[in-house]
């Protein structure tokens, strides 16, 4: 049965996101929600998602009013022969309990998982036939979704995901009758669900609720957002009560703000929840509550990560030293965060986002809690691959210089690993900061820790070797005088060994520098790295941790060299190659 349409002209055609007041017709508003037999056949329902987001098309399609739908209530004659023929088997007692019986089989033990068919089968049927065979199936109904069978419980799933979307068109008494039926049956769903069939409620709300106008599932919203997080039923029950309320927000995107807000101020006292299962299903809401929270978006009405971050840095004590009488509450909710930042798939590098990492990144130091460390270093990952815009930048690389200057080599370590990931994913918009990034990295190669030294030098080399970094003259100039230093001979006293310490670690960094500029060149020799081979081979001698940094440098590039050396030893000369012999070729014990 084709249901009847009806034509409106729109007559703006802005190409900017969000609401305006063209758009607000969209969303889901208390007030605006049909809750009236005369508001329900008269309102124009706009199902699509898409539609009047950035932009309307030049003529909008949508549905005719209720009122005016074709008359789903009808006798035998007014229906085709085909028709009739469905209409006598499924009003027939016999019939619907074997189709159940059939429908309950399990095919695959293990493997089984929520077919949309059959959910389209009813949800046609409930199309065209409006609620007629309902009263036949609603004792199946009640007993299959109460039962801990996996399949009889998969069967309740597909026909209630078929009954919801079929009821569309139907008339006010008719939903009426429907959601009167359905809202208890859905209650005692969300207290039996079980781990075999969570997924398959999980797709069924998600079908329930897509390319559909939220205000004609208020009422699934209203079970949906009821209390989800009791504390009396365990925590399956309550991260499964989310799971369903997600699947329900995702589909309706942009359309549902004042719930999205409701729900977010709703899970603001679960951050801390102490069972984990619960915490990672409070992340994975906030992020599909912040999925809309794009840079391009104007008149933004659904919640703001600004806000957000501004609330949890308003809750977190100074990381670094973690003694109060709530260390584990604290934990908890960064973990939360953390997660949050790990599966946001739509992430925008903001200055605001890169603060509250800044601001977790202390965490790193943590040693008693074997979560923290892995989920630091995911959203770490995470938010180094998000997209920068360029006005984002100047704070970004403000937030890096601070952590710089941390007392806590992890820190930095996390910061360089940032870094890399963030400049190397974003090369073009990072390509006017060359000079603060180099002079960042420079900063780091200076640092007191031997591995905050390395892995910035390491930073330095794939920079060079990208075209990134590209002043080398400068570069090569400062890294031999640095290698240069002169180091004291060894004296008694605490200020003597300081000076030596500080010393030795100027010149290890210029030994790095070094280095990072043969590493950054692995399968070419250019002009300018002959004299950068011959100086670090007057280091071959120095004291550790020099020497380690020279063996290895010439060890990869004599690796990385030695299919084409024949063309490589060209540039060099024979100083330079006997210089080279002697680094390359270890020493005969009987010499």
């Amino acid at each position: 049965m084709v249901c009847c349409c009806c034509v409106a002209f729109v007559p703006s055609m802005r190409l900017t996101v969000y609401l305006y007041w063209d758009n607000r017709l969209c969303i889901k508003e208390d007030s605006k929600i049909p809750r009236t037999a005369e508001q329900w056949e008269n309102f124009v329902f706009i199902d699509k998602t898409h539609w009047g987001y950035y932009c309307w098309p030049e003529t909008l399609y949508t549905y005719a009013l209720v009122s005016q739908q074709p008359n789903l209530q009808r006798n035998s004659d007014e229906m085709s022969e085909g028709e009739r023929v469905i209409m006598e088997a499924f009003s027939s007692q016999e019939f619907i309990d074997k189709m159940v019986e059939y429908l309950c089989f399990e095919e695959n033990k293990g493997k089984d998982r929520y077919k949309s068919d059959k959910a389209m089968l009813f949800k046609e049927l409930f199309r065209n036939f409006g609620n007629s065979f309902l009263p036949l199936l609603k004792p199946h109904l009640e007993r299959l979704a109460a039962d801990q069978q996996e399949s009889n419980q998969r069967c309740a799933v597909e026909i209630i995901a078929g009954l919801v979307a079929g009821s569309k068109h139907w008339s006010y008494e008719m939903q009426q009758d429907m959601q009167t039926f359905l809202t208890p049956l859905i209650r005692k769903v969300m207290e039996s669900v079980t781990p075999e069939t969570i997924d398959d409620w999980v797709a069924c709300f998600s079908d329930i609720s897509a390319d559909r106008d939220p205000r004609r599932l208020y009422w699934l919203f209203d079970i949906l957002t009821d209390t989800p997080l009791r504390g009396t039923d365990g925590a399956f029950l309550d991260s499964s009560r989310l799971q369903l309320l997600q699947a329900a927000l995702a589909q309706q995107e942009w359309r549902v703000p004042l719930l999205s807000h409701r729900v977010l101020e709703y899970i603001k006292g679960y951050l801390a929840h102490p069972f984990k299962s619960v915490r990672t299903q409070v992340a994975q809401i906030l992020a599909q509550l912040f999925c809309q929270d794009v840079p391009v978006a104007q008149n933004q009405y659904n919640p703001r990560r600004k806000d957000f971050l501004a609330y949890i840095l308003s809750l977190l004590p100074p990381l670094d030293q973690l003694t109060s009488p709530h260390h584990e509450e604290v934990l908890r909710i960064c973990k939360t965060i953390l997660i949050w930042l790990t599966c946001s798939s739509q992430l925008h590098g903001s200055s605001e986002l890169f603060g509250m990492l800044a601001t977790l990144l202390p965490l790193s130091t943590v040693e008693d809690d074997e979560e923290i460390g892995p989920l630091l270093k995911a959203a770490c990952t995470c938010l180094g691959h998000s997209e920068v815009l360029p006005n984002y930048v100047p704070d970004i690389l403000e937030a890096m210089k601070k952590l710089g200057e941390s007392s806590l080599w992890k820190v930095k370590v996390s910061t360089l690993q940032l870094l890399q990931i963030m400049v190397f994913e974003n090369l073009f918009v990072f390509h006017s900061q060359e000079a603060d990034i180099t002079s960042l990295l420079l900063l780091f190669m200076q640092d007191s820790q031997l591995e905050v030294r390395e892995l910035a030098a390491s930073t330095l080399s794939g920079l060079v070797h990208c075209g990134f970094v590209r002043n080398l003259p400068i570069l090569k100039a400062s890294f031999i005088k640095h290698s240069r230093m002169l180091l004291p001979k060894k004296l008694d006293g605490v200020q003597q060994i300081g000076m030596e310490v500080a010393l030795l670690v100027k010149r290890h960094s210029g030994v790095l520098g070094l280095a990072a500029l043969i590493g950054a060149c692995p399968y070419t020799v250019p002009d300018w790295l002959p004299d950068v081979i011959a100086e670090m081979a007057l280091h071959q001698h120095d004291p550790a941790p020099l020497q380690a940094t020279v063996k290895k440098a010439m060890s990869d590039f004599r690796r990385t060299h030695h299919d084409s050396w024949s063309e490589h030893k060209q540039k060099f000369t024979d100083d330079q190659l006997s210089m080279l012999a002697d680094l390359l070729v270890s020493p005969s014990y009987y010499a």
